[in-house]
Protein backbone atom coordinates (compact mmCIF):
# COMPACT_ATOMS: atom_id res chain seq x y z
CA UNK A 1 0.00 0.00 0.00
CA UNK A 2 2.93 2.22 0.80
CA UNK A 3 6.06 3.01 -0.85
CA UNK A 4 8.64 3.87 1.05
CA UNK A 5 11.90 5.20 -0.39
CA UNK A 6 15.07 6.62 0.81
CA UNK A 7 16.45 10.03 -0.82
CA UNK A 8 20.24 10.59 -1.16
CA UNK A 9 20.17 11.99 2.76
CA UNK A 10 19.14 8.81 3.98
CA UNK A 11 15.65 9.59 5.36
CA UNK A 12 12.45 8.02 4.43
CA UNK A 13 9.48 9.05 2.58
CA UNK A 14 6.39 7.59 2.57
CA UNK A 15 4.12 8.30 -0.53
CA UNK A 16 1.00 6.37 -1.70
CA UNK A 17 1.51 3.77 -4.16
CA UNK A 18 0.31 4.33 -7.67
CA UNK A 19 -2.91 2.19 -7.56
CA UNK A 20 -4.16 3.59 -4.51
CA UNK A 21 -4.42 6.88 -5.99
CA UNK A 22 -7.90 6.94 -7.50
CA UNK A 23 -9.12 5.54 -4.50
CA UNK A 24 -7.99 8.76 -2.41
CA UNK A 25 -8.89 10.81 -4.80
CA UNK A 26 -12.53 8.97 -4.91
CA UNK A 27 -13.05 8.99 -0.88
CA UNK A 28 -11.73 12.70 -0.42
CA UNK A 29 -14.67 13.65 -2.81
CA UNK A 30 -17.02 11.89 -1.07
CA UNK A 31 -15.58 13.43 2.19
CA UNK A 32 -16.11 16.53 0.90
CA UNK A 33 -19.39 16.21 -0.57
CA UNK A 34 -20.44 15.29 2.69
CA UNK A 35 -19.54 18.33 4.17
CA UNK A 36 -21.03 20.31 1.39
CA UNK A 37 -24.07 18.27 2.14
CA UNK A 38 -24.10 19.23 5.88
CA UNK A 39 -23.56 23.14 4.79
CA UNK A 40 -26.93 22.09 2.68
CA UNK A 41 -28.51 20.56 5.52
CA UNK A 42 -28.08 23.73 8.02
CA UNK A 43 -29.08 26.54 5.33
CA UNK A 44 -32.50 27.00 5.43
CA UNK A 45 -32.95 26.63 9.32
CA UNK A 46 -30.28 29.33 10.15
CA UNK A 47 -30.81 32.10 7.45
CA UNK A 48 -34.75 31.58 9.04
CA UNK A 49 -33.27 31.73 12.67
CA UNK A 50 -30.90 34.74 11.62
CA UNK A 51 -33.01 36.64 10.06
CA UNK A 52 -36.03 34.96 8.86
CA UNK A 53 -39.64 36.96 10.12
CA UNK A 54 -40.61 36.01 13.99
CA UNK A 55 -43.67 33.60 14.47
CA UNK A 56 -46.74 35.32 16.49
CA UNK A 57 -47.88 32.69 18.33
CA UNK A 58 -46.21 30.57 20.82
CA UNK A 59 -42.56 29.13 20.70
CA UNK A 60 -43.21 25.76 20.79
CA UNK A 61 -44.85 26.05 17.12
CA UNK A 62 -41.82 28.06 16.41
CA UNK A 63 -39.87 25.70 16.85
CA UNK A 64 -41.96 23.33 14.76
CA UNK A 65 -41.28 25.45 11.74
CA UNK A 66 -37.48 25.14 12.61
CA UNK A 67 -37.94 21.71 12.75
CA UNK A 68 -40.00 21.46 9.88
CA UNK A 69 -37.12 23.68 8.01
CA UNK A 70 -34.68 21.26 9.18
CA UNK A 71 -36.35 18.04 7.34
CA UNK A 72 -36.59 20.33 3.73
CA UNK A 73 -32.99 20.78 4.42
CA UNK A 74 -32.28 17.00 4.92
CA UNK A 75 -34.36 15.78 2.30
CA UNK A 76 -32.31 18.88 -0.55
CA UNK A 77 -28.96 17.58 1.30
CA UNK A 78 -29.80 13.91 0.22
CA UNK A 79 -30.76 15.09 -3.22
CA UNK A 80 -27.39 17.66 -3.57
CA UNK A 81 -25.76 14.60 -2.26
CA UNK A 82 -27.22 11.86 -5.24
CA UNK A 83 -27.03 14.67 -7.80
CA UNK A 84 -23.13 15.03 -6.94
CA UNK A 85 -22.42 11.57 -6.70
CA UNK A 86 -23.97 11.58 -10.24
CA UNK A 87 -22.17 14.08 -11.78
CA UNK A 88 -19.03 12.47 -10.13
CA UNK A 89 -19.39 9.50 -11.98
CA UNK A 90 -20.49 10.82 -15.20
CA UNK A 91 -17.42 13.22 -14.83
CA UNK A 92 -14.86 10.72 -13.39
CA UNK A 93 -12.20 10.53 -15.84
CA UNK A 94 -12.06 14.66 -15.69
CA UNK A 95 -9.33 16.26 -12.95
CA UNK A 96 -10.50 16.16 -9.14
CA UNK A 97 -10.40 20.22 -9.14
CA UNK A 98 -13.06 19.84 -12.10
CA UNK A 99 -15.27 17.54 -9.88
CA UNK A 100 -14.38 19.92 -6.88
CA UNK A 101 -16.04 23.24 -8.75
CA UNK A 102 -18.68 21.44 -10.12
CA UNK A 103 -20.05 20.10 -6.34
CA UNK A 104 -18.75 23.51 -4.70
CA UNK A 105 -21.34 25.21 -7.52
CA UNK A 106 -24.19 22.48 -6.81
CA UNK A 107 -23.22 23.23 -3.44
CA UNK A 108 -24.19 27.29 -3.81
CA UNK A 109 -26.63 26.69 -5.84
CA UNK A 110 -28.78 24.35 -2.87
CA UNK A 111 -27.22 26.73 0.00
CA UNK A 112 -28.47 29.78 -2.24
CA UNK A 113 -31.79 28.96 -2.62
CA UNK A 114 -32.67 27.13 0.79
CA UNK A 115 -30.94 30.43 2.65
CA UNK A 116 -33.12 32.95 0.45
CA UNK A 117 -36.29 30.55 1.13
CA UNK A 118 -35.51 30.32 4.75
CA UNK A 119 -34.79 34.59 5.06
CA UNK A 120 -37.90 35.28 2.98
CA UNK A 121 -40.18 32.95 4.83
CA UNK A 122 -43.15 34.66 6.50
CA UNK A 123 -46.01 33.91 8.62
CA UNK A 124 -49.57 34.64 8.15
CA UNK A 125 -52.60 33.91 10.36
CA UNK A 126 -55.69 32.70 8.37
CA UNK A 127 -58.90 32.97 9.96
CA UNK A 128 -60.95 29.50 10.77
CA UNK A 129 -62.83 28.56 8.40
CA UNK A 130 -66.71 29.22 8.49
CA UNK A 131 -69.12 27.16 7.87
CA UNK A 132 -71.44 27.21 4.81
CA UNK A 133 -74.47 28.67 5.27
CA UNK A 134 -77.66 29.54 2.80
CA UNK A 135 -79.03 32.70 1.77
CA UNK A 136 -80.57 33.32 4.85
CA UNK A 137 -77.57 32.48 7.63
CA UNK A 138 -78.98 28.87 8.00
CA UNK A 139 -76.92 26.06 8.43
CA UNK A 140 -78.20 23.73 5.51
CA UNK A 141 -80.27 20.60 6.73
CA UNK A 142 -79.03 17.32 6.26
CA UNK A 143 -81.67 15.82 3.74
Amino acid sequence: MFNCSRNSAGSSQSKLAPENQPMVKHTSLILLRLFFAYIVFRAMAFAHVRSGAQYPGDGQQAFGFVAFFLVLGAVAALIYFVLGSMLQFLRRRKSGYSILLVDALLCLLFAGALTFAGATANYTQTPPVAERTDFEGRLPSAR
